[in-house]
């Protein structure tokens, strides 16, 4: 079972918290143990190590080319699509060179993109980063409102090709305005919650294992009568489960795990000790090099802007500065 799809697609803005910016997602997507050392990650167009410093040197770009920026609230410097699959139902591998075609054709291949494998868990699931500007530096990811329909379609579409089951889960309950306004803006507590479920429950043996998993993923529970309450990291209050929908009540959540055939959890690979990794990363835009790496005119138009002719200055790209 592959899922992606409307609780899948979020942002990453320049008013992120601390723990929720680029180089944050970075350093958890990229958790050598998570991630066999590194091996299990892919990337388009860009290098996973500088990823997020590229994805803002191409936003300082198209800022000196279109004349164009966003206030900090509707800022956006990236977008992450979460893709899990059935335990036992592909390899760590597979599932990294699936979410590579999704990422590809999603974005039209328009877009840098660093596919994320994690095997750290009984689901081997996906986090996929890509940039909100183009290669060119001169348009944006428009994410309009049946982007996630599009999003669910390709890949059930890859999925199916690669012979995986694809069953969504249809939601009962409608949405009011201001959730959809949070879903659309990548702050919905409800939408992150429901993915996290969809994502730990098929390996959980019993609704004991379930909650622990959730409090692993960072969830404070607490159960009050029938009322099964989950406030993550930076909530202010609880979100009760049965608001998510009626599959996801403590009754459906607990028929759901019962159904399940059990199955066991592929032993994981050794644990490997994370490489140390100056995270300060220059980068020096060489226009040459770049032009050659088929990275397309925006670089030529930054060289023009930021490094005119006879300057004799280099640029660099520091911390998410720009410095000249």
């Amino acid at each position: 079972m592959a899922k992606a799809g409307s609780n899948n697609l979020t942002k990453t803005g320049s008013d992120n918290p601390p723990d929720d910016t680029m180089a944050a997602r970075h350093d958890y997507d990229s958790n050598p143990d998570k991630t066999r050392a590194g091996k299990l990650v892919s990337s388009y167009m860009c290098q996973p190590e500088s990823a997020a410093a590229e994805f803002e040197t191409s936003k300082l770009i198209y800022e000196a080319i279109t004349g164009r920026s966003q206030p900090k609230s509707r800022d956006v410097i990236m977008y992450r699509i979460m893709q899990s699959f059935k335990p036992g139902e592909t390899t760590p591998e597979e599932a990294n060179r699936i979410g590579y075609e999704l990422a590809m054709e999603f974005t039209n291949g328009q877009h840098q993109f660093v596919v994320y494998t994690h095997e750290d868990k009984a689901h081997i699931h996906n986090h996929i980063e890509f940039n909100s500007t183009n290669l060119e530096c001169d348009g944006k990811f428009k994410n309009v409102k049946d982007s996630v329909q599009v999003l669910r379609r390709i890949n059930d579409k890859i999925c199916q090709a690669h012979g995986l089951s694809v069953p969504i889960p249809k939601r009962k309950k409608s949405l009011s305005q201001g959730e959809m306004g949070a879903i659309k803006y990548g702050k919905s507590f409800k939408q992150r919650l429901r993915f996290i479920i969809d994502a730990v429950l098929p390996g959980c043996k019993d609704f004991d294992e379930f909650l622990a998993r959730m409090r692993a993923e960072g969830y404070e529970i607490r159960c009050r009568g029938k009322s099964l309450e989950f406030r993550a990291p930076g909530q202010q209050n609880f979100t009760r489960s049965q608001r998510l929908g009626d599959e996801y009540t403590e009754e459906a959540l607990q028929k759901k795990i019962e159904g399940k055939h059990k199955e066991k959890p592929s032993k994981t690979v050794a644990k490997t000790q994370r490489s140390a990794t100056d995270r300060n990363v220059n980068l020096l835009v060489d226009i040459q090099e770049k032009m050659q790496a088929g990275k397309g005119k925006g670089y030529e138009r930054w060289a023009k802007v930021f490094q005119p002719e006879g300057s004799g200055k280099d640029a660099e790209f520091s911390h998410g500065k720009l410095r000249v």
